[in-house]
């Protein structure tokens, strides 16, 4: 981004900061601060044109040259610390430009890495919860391989950073990828993807209801109301074979733990249940048991359940929270606030799988009360 387009955005959003809360003010600061480490020189330009003070006040930072040093300083750790974990020099690193949550791109050969920092210093203690259900997420198969970077030895920073891998990335040669947000879709005027296939692929359908029969037993939000946060991989086959595959890249934890009744509310109001609108009753019979199934037994007899899946999941968080010194990264009652998450998390499943008769009784009635009604007509 050239430093004139920078300086135009870190303007627009010191003229936002005037009528917004104190929440977006402080988004606003790292917005601008992530703004300003893109380009040598726009510190310097920005406080030779008398305009810091004038920020400073506008968006509550009490120090924002110091803040400025230290986003580089993070952002430095960061790009050490993945060098240091894969053993790679030759890493190229893109700073991420919006958003509350420091973050860098990172570009290994042909395998590119969204890192999102995990420190005790920008966000309170680290939440096992949400590491959790990245881990679940990519086992399962509907969200993006993940690693954990633990942060080189520092004094003045420490931490984790979660590297999860493009959706386009394939490991295979004979297969390729590519992935696309539900919002750059919807914005096409025809051939809309994400909906086309999900209207004609039984398959795909039934896996967008596991996955957000998932969501809401995780208790988490932010899912599929956000268009930017789930979408469609394509997987090309050197034999002409075309597959789709839902996946999740983003997500909220609510922090609690939706209740059964909770998660068969939001089931009745939910993305799958008004996208099969156009389907049709007969239909979601079929899809319904099979994305319990799918999500319970997983998708393919070779893959793993839905236990085995936690699991491992849970055995990847414990690990993160007992490694030495960053272990005070996490609260102390940590362990047994992922214990309980992933108690009832597999209870609310459990009791999706034993209510899945009911809920196909109530559609079989449904249909049988519609036939009736079309009788009578006649």
């Amino acid at each position: 981004m050239k430093k004139q387009d920078i300086l135009k955005q870190v303007a627009a959003l010191s003229k936002e900061a005037k009528t917004v809360n104190s929440a977006r003010k402080q988004e606003i600061a790292e917005q601008m601060t992530s703004l300003m480490m893109q380009e040598d020189g726009v510190f310097e330009v920005m406080a030779a044109a008398g305009k810091f003070s004038e920020i400073v006040d506008r968006v509550g930072l009490s120090n924002a040259q110091g803040a400025v040093m230290r986003f580089s300083k993070e952002n430095d750790h960061i790009k050490r610390s993945v060098e240091e974990f894969f053993g790679m020099e030759d890493i190229e690193f893109e700073t991420k430009e919006v958003g509350l949550s420091r973050g860098i791109k990172a570009i290994i050969g042909d395998k590119k890495f969204h890192l999102k920092c995990y420190d005790s210093h920008s966000r309170g203690h680290i939440d096992p919860r949400e590491l959790f259900v990245y881990k679940v997420l990519e086992l399962s198969g509907f969200g993006p391989k993940i690693h954990a970077i633990p942060g080189i030895k520092q004094a003045s920073v420490d931490g984790y950073y979660i590297a999860t891998q493009d959706m386009s990335y394939s490991k295979n040669p004979n297969k390729r990828k590519e992935f696309t947000a539900y919002e750059d879709d919807k914005e096409r005027e025809e051939d809309k993807l994400f909906d086309t296939i999900f209207k004609d692929n039984l398959r795909f359908r039934q896996e967008v209801m596991a996955l957000e029969i998932l969501c809401n037993c995780l208790s988490l939000r932010d899912t599929f109301e956000n268009p930017g946060n789930f979408g469609i991989t394509c997987i090309n086959s050197e034999d002409g074979q075309v597959s789709y595959k839902p996946k999740l890249i983003d997500f909220k934890n609510t922090g609690s733990s939706y209740s059964a009744e909770e998660i068969r509310a939001k089931s009745a109001n939910s993305f799958t249940n008004k996208k099969s609108m156009n389907i049709g009753l007969g239909d979601m019979l079929q899809d319904y048991p099979q994305a319990i199934l799918f999500l319970t037994r997983g998708r393919k007899s070779a893959e793993k359940d839905i236990e085995l899946i936690f699991k491992e999941s849970k055995e990847f968080v414990s690990e993160l929270m007992s490694s030495g010194p960053r272990s005070s990264l996490f609260r102390g009652d940590s362990e047994q606030l992922l214990n309980k998450y992933v108690e009832d998390s597999l209870s609310a499943i459990k009791k999706m799988e034993a209510g899945k008769d009911a809920k196909i009784n109530k559609w079989q009635e449904r249909i049988a009360g519609r036939s009736q009604d079309v009788d009578t007509q006649h």
